[in-house]
Parts: C-alpha cells; sequence; structure tokens
C-alpha cells in the first residue's frame, strides 16, 4: 500500500503507528549533514543513518551489495523500516536493496529533489545499474 505523507509530522506519526524494530535513514553525507534537524525532529539520529555516495554511483551493483551488508550488520528484520533520503538514485538503491533483502521489508522514500519527487519516488518501480547496463526507464 502506498501513501503520500507531506510532513515531518504525519511521517513520525505512522512510524509510531507501524511500530518498527527498528527505521534507518539511508542518505548520503552531505543531505544528513543539511537535514539534521529533520531527522532529530523525527525521533532519529546519526546512529541510525547509513551513508552512501550521492548520484549515479549510488545504484552501482558494489553499493547496493555493501548497503545490503549494513541491513545484516545493523541487524535489520521483517519489522524493521528503511528510509531512503535523497534523490532518484538513492531511491532506487534502498528500494532495491529493501526489496530483496529477507524477500522484502518496508521501505520509505523522502525524495530531496524535484526531478524523485515527480519521477523515481512514484510508481514503486526501482533498479541498479549491473555491469554497463543502466536501468531501464
Amino acid at each position: 500500500m502506498s501513501k503520500i505523507l507531506y510532513s515531518l509530522k504525519s511521517l513520525k506519526g505512522l512510524l509510531k503507528k507501524e511500530k518498527p524494530s527498528q527505521v534507518i535513514i539511508v542518505t548520503s553525507a552531505k543531505l544528513a549533514s543539511k537535514l539534521g534537524w529533520a531527522i532529530k525532529e523525527i525521533g532519529l539520529s546519526k546512529k541510525d543513518l547509513i551513508l552512501i555516495p550521492d548520484g549515479e554511483i549510488a545504484k552501482e551493483w558494489e553499493q547496493m551489495q555493501t548497503l545490503l551488508n549494513k541491513f545484516i550488520e545493523r541487524g535489520l528484520d521483517r519489522k524493521s523500516i528503511v528510509i531512503a533520503l535523497g534523490g532518484g538514485p538513492i531511491g532506487d538503491v534502498v528500494g532495491f536493496a529493501s526489496a530483496i533483502y529477507l524477500r522484502g521489508i518496508k521501505y520509505i522514500q523522502v525524495p530531496t529533489t524535484l526531478l524523485a519527487q515527480v519521477d523515481s519516488a512514484h510508481g514503486g518501480k526501482t533498479g541498479i545499474n549491473f555491469l554497463h547496463y543502466k536501468n531501464p526507464d
């Protein structure tokens, strides 16, 4: 089921209602520093972050494997929620990793670019690049 939330207050309410075992935010270092206030607003802190690169490099196979390893290291389970905080590439890799980890765990996209807001954050399709193939539109 998809929902569109319009505020940090509604995101915080959704997280409270879902009662996840853990909440992890996957974002870039640049966004984490700029949006630290928002992370605190929903009741999370730096310890709840997994940092990945910005841009298309985030969608490389190796980055996805690293992200899955971090899910394992953090002990994410089927009741965990992963928040993708960033543009389209971050949403794609986090959505893909969340879909294949433990046969699927919940994830929330928080698109931070206009393109991600009107395009990649809708429709539920995610993907990564593999070898020399870029995930198709």
